[in-house]
């Protein structure tokens, strides 16, 4: 219950009720999450759906600490399709939070789940996978690089940016280039819109 309140919530944006659950869920992280009626139904390791709750929460830290442990469990507990999903989120989270090489392992992460979801013919998976790879997990920018896609996306010139970043207007010209072939974007338009999304995926 307790599990499926965490995914309501995050999916509402009800964050008091994604704090109660999850402190409530906190104490059971090692277990798995079941229940059903007449029939046994399984939804992976509790620290999967702690990690989806620290993560509508922003506590991108304790995200990625429960979602490993979530990959780790499931993947001894011999369920595929729990671990792929805890790839998943814990690929959107290393998305979100956005550290020095978060973006090359979440790429990676999206293409073990999308792998095992196309195997076990998890069309939903699969989808979100593309999805969110499409969307920034398959690009690998730099942390500098992020900066200023973030930057053109608040609609600052090349000149402007490089008063803000301290750099010249050649560098900045360099880095947008750089982002726009990466994420295989063709303006300065498309580059925004993209941040524009990971940021409302990120919220």
């Amino acid at each position: 219950m307790l599990s499926g309140a965490i995914e309501v919530a995050s999916g509402l944006g009800d964050l008091p009720a994604v704090r109660d659950a999850y402190d409530r869920l906190l104490p059971y992280g090692q277990l798995f999450s079941c229940g059903g009626a007449g029939a046994i139904a399984v939804s992976g390791c509790v620290h999967g759906w702690l990690g989806v709750g620290a993560a509508a929460l922003k506590r991108w830290d304790d995200a990625e600490r429960h979602l490993r442990t979530a990959v780790a469990a499931n993947e001894r507990a011999g369920t595929p399709p729990f671990t792929a999903r805890a790839r998943y989120d814990l690929a959107g989270v290393l998305l979100a939070r956005g550290r020095h090489g978060d973006a090359d392992e979440a790429s990676a992460l999206l293409a073990l789940a999308g792998r095992t979801a196309e195997d076990l013919g998890m069309a939903p998976l699969l989808r979100l996978c593309r999805d969110l790879s499409a969307s920034g997990g398959g690009g690998t920018l730099t942390r500098r690089e992020r900066e200023i896609a973030d930057l053109v996306a608040q609609g600052l010139t090349n000149r402007q940016i490089a008063a803000t970043t301290h750099t010249s207007e050649r560098t900045v010209e360099t880095h947008v280039r750089h982002c726009l072939a990466k994420l295989g974007l063709t303006s300065r338009t498309e580059l925004a819109g993209w941040v524009r999304g990971i940021s409302t995926r990120s919220t």
